[in-house]
Formats: C-alpha cells, sequence, structure tokens
C-alpha cells in the first residue's frame, strides 16, 4: 500500500513525471466515486484509457489499475494522473466524519509549521468570520 501523499516515492520518476504532466493537462476526466474508497476515471492518452483505484480509510492506495498496454512496471502515468487527481482536488472517501474535515486533517499531517501558520494567516486575512473566531479561540 502507498500513502496518497507520498506515492511519488514509490513509483518510477519518469512515471511520476508524465503522470503529473498528463494531470496538469486534465486529462483525467470521467473522474466518480463509485462506492466507499473506490474510484473509476477515463484518463486521455493516446486513447481513452480506464482507471480504477481503490483507497482505504487511512487514504492509502490499496489497489489500482488501467487498460493501458503498459508493463514496464507496476504502476502507469494513467494511474498516477488519477493518484494526483484524487489527492489535488480533495476526493476522499466518504466516512462517519466529515469528508472535507479528513482532508484537511491528512494536509496538514504533510506540511511544515510554516506552511500551516501561513495558511492559517492567508484565511484569516480573507475571512472575517474565520479570523474572529480564531481570536475567540486564542484568548
Amino acid at each position: 500500500m502507498m500513502d496518497l501523499f507520498n506515492f511519488e516515492k514509490k513509483i518510477e520518476t519518469k512515471i511520476v513525471k508524465r503522470g503529473h504532466t498528463y494531470f496538469k493537462q486534465n486529462c483525467v476526466r470521467e473522474i466518480e466515486q463509485t462506492s466507499k474508497g473506490h474510484y473509476s476515471a477515463k484518463v486521455s492518452g493516446t486513447y481513452n484509457y480506464n482507471v480504477s483505484v481503490q483507497l482505504n480509510d487511512a487514504l492509502e492506495i490499496v489497489e489500482s489499475s488501467c487498460s493501458c498496454p503498459y508493463d514496464w512496471g507496476y504502476y502507469c502515468k494513467h494511474e498516477v494522473a488519477v493518484f494526483y487527481h484524487i489527492r489535488e482536488t480533495g476526493v476522499a472517501p466518504p466516512s462517519v466524519e466529515d469528508s472535507s474535515l479528513r482532508i484537511i486533517k491528512a494536509t496538514l499531517k504533510r506540511l511544515k509549521k510554516k506552511e500551516i501558520i501561513d495558511l492559517i494567516l492567508d484565511l484569516a486575512e480573507r475571512n472575517q468570520d474565520f479570523r474572529e473566531n480564531m481570536a475567540e479561540e486564542l484568548l
């Protein structure tokens, strides 16, 4: 299993780069969550390829597959593009806990202290309710 937030460390660099390019070029299409933790997507490449990804509650990639003919490694660029899409668009498995809160928690865990401080200050500058609530909590 691979953590959705650091899968890049487990996959060949050139495949990660190609998958990231596909993600940035919006090649991931028709992505949907078919059931808890299960995702299905079409990725445009030379042809349209079907990608399936399964995540567990800890946001780890349990399983994935692609209909492309790539057989040089365990993961292809199409799967990597979908991993990026799920991670960057905040698609996460539903749970008893609010899914957006799960995404915030998972993201904050991987940020450095300065990045968290900058994020909080940016939110406080842009949102008066957040600023006032934060000030009350800190007093």
